[in-house]
């Protein structure tokens, strides 16, 4: 939601190019809030996932009951995808096949081989051509942002990198003024993924005693500094030290869609080879660094790609309070004697402990796999029932609540941050509301004469940002009456349950198959929040006791509390206080 290093163009299809831009932006950033993230998997792979539920049911390596859930995602998914929809000439006729009544794990096999036929041969191109329609012809802001965070899925899901995505964005738009848009500039764009597979040569550092391994058991070709090609040297000149001639680089061949994803498996293989040194007690690190030159075959010049840093160990500006009194709250709760029995307390800090080893891992195999322990070590086995299922259950009412309040700090936190004095000097002339949050959440949804007044003064100062006045007024609808916000509300917790199902599955996957699926990474850095916002609500709720309880007497309350409380939403008429009940589900 930024704004942009440079100038645009005044006129409507700059404003929708522009809007396309942020979305995609937002959407690749690592510190972008959790719903502002790209999607894990887009229609054809949340098909896919389905086929592999199904068939792992009739192999008999997959419970049966994950079978409705897939089955309702995809149908969500179909129908809230207009790329899908475009595709697909009858989409309640395609619908009809996965008929959740009827459906068993044979019929689903076969109607989903059905689907991703009908739909992955045109889908980049019909995704394209609705982008450049809704870009230069117009049309609703909200349908643009779905076609464009579908279309980003897809890229993501198909091979290519977010990283090589985000750098042909701004090569294309970012770099220049663009005072004259056309549709050559978004097709130009669209041209950097021609789904080629391109052969890559990739240099990684090495230290000298691990040279012969790569070389005898890897297939890795060992070079010395002096004999590195000129052209990569003068590509990247402090990469390969120019004037030490001895330094050792090991290059491989590979084939991806992108230098980023190119280095990415190299990277995977070096991984491998450091676990297999684990035996040996003397062991040294086989790289120098995790940074790599990537050379495309047959191109002049190629792509230095830096070490990258571990996102989940990456702190978040805590913008609402003082972070240091928030953790002493926090131990203060763990540790009170009066709040927490002391079996419980030693749950939390096994927990604690194992998610550490999670964050502190580089390898998303081993965070997901670990992240999903450390969850669990906070759960207990239900008297009755499936623990698993009922384990879900109260972990996605536990991630669930806030989610409200949580939409509207994000919100406040970028536009705070972007337009500083301007934004705060017209949340302060709200009368209602105690705290700025309140005020701004008050601005937001209210519809008397004065809020009125207030936030068309917000859209002013944001008219040159297209994808913050969306985000003002889609935030309005979603949350706009008490019924509106419950169907938002629940409508999220929803998908907060397919996704745990579908962590569930792939964490299975990973310690009794030893593969994950290919977007293992995403659903880490999705597990990590959850686990974060699990351990936070449940904290923060010990407060509210007058006695020392257990953490399975914890959940169980904060399962019956958000039920309750969203009961009432969806029955109240009209707000009163919007923080007294919105903010508290």
């Amino acid at each position: 939601m930024r704004k942009t290093p440079n100038s645009w163009s005044k006129s409507k299809s700059a404003k929708n190019l522009l809007f396309f831009v942020q979305v995609i932006e937002e959407l690749l950033n690592d510190h972008s809030w959790d719903n502002y993230r790209v999607y894990t998997l887009d229609t054809i792979g949340r098909l896919r996932d389905l086929r592999y539920v199904a068939n792992g049911i009739e192999g008999q390596t997959i419970n049966k009951w994950h079978l409705h859930d897939a089955v309702e995602e995809v149908n969500w998914s179909i129908k809230s995808d207009p790329i899908a929809q475009n595709c697909f000439t009858e989409v309640n006729t395609h619908l009809q096949m996965l008929n959740l009544p009827t459906c068993d794990a044979q019929k689903v096999s076969h109607a989903v081989e059905f689907l991703i036929r009908s739909l992955e041969p045109n889908y980049k191109a019909e995704a394209e051509k609705l982008i450049i329609e809704r870009v230069f012809s117009g049309g609703k802001r909200n349908e643009l942002r779905r076609i464009t965070a579908c279309y980003c899925a897809y890229l993501i899901r198909a091979g290519y990198s977010k990283y090589y995505v985000e750098e042909m964005l701004k090569n294309c738009f970012l770099k220049d003024n663009q005072t004259r848009v056309t549709q050559t500039k978004l097709e130009e764009f669209f041209s950097k993924f021609d789904f080629e597979l391109n052969k890559y040569n990739v240099y990684a550092r090495a230290r000298k005693e691990s040279a012969e391994m790569l070389q005898k058991h890897f297939g890795f070709e060992i070079i010395k500094g002096r004999n590195i090609p000129k052209s990569c040297k003068n590509s990247k000149p402090e990469f390969f030290k120019i004037k030490n001639t001895h330094r050792i680089y090991a290059l491989t061949g590979v084939e991806a869609l992108d230098p980023y994803t190119a280095k990415h498996l190299v990277t995977y293989t070096l991984s491998s080879l450091l676990a297999l040194t684990l035996i040996e007690p003397s062991r040294k690190n086989i790289q120098k660094s995790s940074e790599m030159f990537v050379h495309k075959v047959g191109s002049r010049e190629g792509t230095y790609v830096p070490s990258k840093n571990n996102i989940l160990k990456q702190p978040k500006r805590d913008v609402f309070g003082d972070a240091h009194k928030k953790i002493e709250d926090s131990l203060n709760n763990i540790f009170d004697p009066n709040l927490l029995t002391k079996p419980s307390r030693s749950k939390v800090f096994r927990s604690l402990n194992t998610y550490d080893l999670a964050i502190n891992s580089n390898a998303p195999d081993t965070q997901l796999a670990s992240m999903w322990a450390a969850l669990e070590a906070l759960s207990a086995q239900p008297k009755k029932g499936s623990k698993i299922e009922k384990n879900i259950s109260n972990w996605c009412k536990a991630i669930c609540t806030g989610y409200a309040e949580r939409n509207f700090k994000a919100f406040f936190y970028d536009l705070e941050k972007i337009y500083k004095k301007q934004f705060r000097e017209i949340v302060k002339k709200q009368r209602k509301g105690k705290s700025s949050l309140a005020k701004f959440a008050n601005i937001v949804l209210l519809q008397d004469a004065n809020t009125s007044s207030l936030r068309k003064e917000m859209l002013r100062l944001l008219r040159d940002n297209p994808l913050a006045s969306f985000r003002l007024v889609d935030l309005h609808q979603k949350f706009a009456t008490p019924q509106e916000a419950a169907k938002t509300i629940s409508n999220h917790e929803k998908r907060v349950m397919w996704q745990l199902k579908r962590i569930y599955r792939a964490r299975n996957a990973i310690v009794h198959s030893g593969t994950g699926p290919n977007y293992t990474d995403t659903v880490a850095v999705n597990m990590s929040s959850y686990y974060l916002a699990i351990c936070r609500v449940l904290v923060r709720k010990l407060s509210n006791y007058d006695s020392a309880v257990t953490i399975d007497q914890v959940f169980f309350d904060t399962s019956f509390i958000y039920d309750n409380k969203l009961k009432k939403l969806r029955e109240l008429k009209r707000y009163g206080d919007i923080t007294q009940l919105l903010f508290e589900i």
